[in-house]
């Protein structure tokens, strides 16, 4: 895949912004497409990929009305997994992390991460979780982000209240809204 081969979207705006050659983290892989991009686009020195691929009823309620998503069991995220393990297993760059962001975060030191995507749980006190355990690991100057702003406004855009709620908290410049994904600089 090369850079010009990926459609232009918010996602591909926002990792042009991103710094290439830096140390990453995704959270919330799922099929690894947007790691894809990332390592087409960023460049990155160091990829960590976080998603504990497990079945959980909240997961089938939020993206049921999704039909090309199809997850309705633990083995369909099995097969989601390897197809990761396949693509980036042998890449030596990427470390793929198969455990909850909340639990992995503690394995990284304070202030080694460039940038944080966070695209996992899609509950207002998850995002919260995510956004703050993870923010003392980024480097001042480096990036936190996001997917799904404007997600499941029947449920009250939980992500959206989650990083409305964060932004007077957290030290931060550059905060840009573009569609769907969020970002902001720690500062």
């Amino acid at each position: 895949m090369k850079p010009e081969d990926i459609a232009e979207t918010s996602r591909k705006r926002m990792l042009r912004i991103m710094p290439k050659n830096a140390v990453a983290v995704e959270i919330g892989v799922f099929r690894g497409a947007f790691a894809k991009e990332i390592m087409c686009i960023t460049e990155p020195k160091e990829l960590i990929l976080i998603d504990p691929w497990v079945f959980q009823q909240p997961v089938k309620e939020q993206w049921s009305y999704i039909p090309w998503i199809c997850i309705k069991s633990q083995a369909d995220f099995e097969k989601e997994y390897q197809k990761v393990v396949d693509h980036f297993g042998n890449i030596t760059n990427v470390k793929i992390v198969r455990d909850y962001s909340h639990k992995v975060v503690s394995t990284i030191p304070d202030n080694y991460v460039d940038w944080v995507y966070v695209d996992g749980s899609h509950d207002y006190d998850s995002v919260v979780e995510d956004v703050t355990d993870w923010y003392n690991k980024i480097k001042i100057g480096g990036w936190i982000c996001g997917d799904d702003w404007d997600w499941s406004p029947e449920h009250g855009c939980p992500i959206e209240k989650a990083i409305k709620h964060l932004l007077p908290i957290l030290p931060h410049d550059n905060w840009h809204l573009d569609g769907n994904q969020w970002w902001m600089r720690k500062i």
